[in-house]
């Protein structure tokens, strides 16, 4: 959790659990590598409350800016400055990343650096959206629903592999100790 508190923010909850709801949180003990398997086989998605969770975030705004250095050729550090200041003016006026416009973002950049940014409301919208920045992230191990598909895909081949061999030494385990109870009655004319 981070040590700081942003109650303007929508998203603040994801980040800090307040402190009435800290008592929820004793008796938690981590999670050992073991406990894993039985968390994921249990786990269960809610694809609608985590994109209503999303819906108020501001967590995408850094793709807002790298989508402007992108297409305009603006400096990362002034670009940075102009959508921080989108994002300041957005929550003092409670409006939501969904509902940005291109004159907001004009108004921001007015502010900061003394120019507009010349974007379309769609091109604000669309590097807002959570949903597109999960599905333009393309490199490998990115998060990309085609790309954790094939990571996916690769682990349960590896647990597969991981398994078959487990079984085999299981057995090669039994199988020698068999052989060693043979030799020990062999050796003494009776069991241990």
């Amino acid at each position: 959790m981070a040590p700081f508190d942003a109650p303007k923010f929508p998203d603040a909850g994801i980040r800090l659990i307040d402190q009435e709801h800290r008592p929820l949180t004793k008796g938690f003990q981590p999670l050992e590598l073991c406990d894993i398997p039985g968390v994921l086989e249990t786990l269960t998605v809610h694809d609608k409350r985590m994109q209503a969770a999303l819906a108020g975030s501001w967590c995408t705004a850094s793709n807002l800016a790298d989508e402007i250095v992108r297409v305009k050729g603006l400096s990362f550090r002034q670009v940075h400055h102009v959508v921080a200041r989108l994002v300041r003016n957005c929550v003092e006026r409670e409006t939501g990343p969904r509902h940005v416009s291109a004159a907001q973002l004009d108004a921001a950049g007015i502010e900061t650096i003394g120019r507009g940014i010349g974007f379309t409301d769609a091109q604000v919208r669309e590097a807002l959206d959570p949903q597109r920045f999960v599905e333009t992230r393309v490199t490998l191990g990115s998060v990309a629903p085609a790309e954790v598909d094939r990571l996916l895909a690769a682990a349960r081949a590896e647990v597969e592999r991981d398994t078959c061999w487990l079984m085999d030494e299981r057995q090669r385990i039994a199988e020698s100790a068999r052989d060693l109870e043979a030799s020990v009655v062999a050796i003494l004319g009776h069991g241990v």
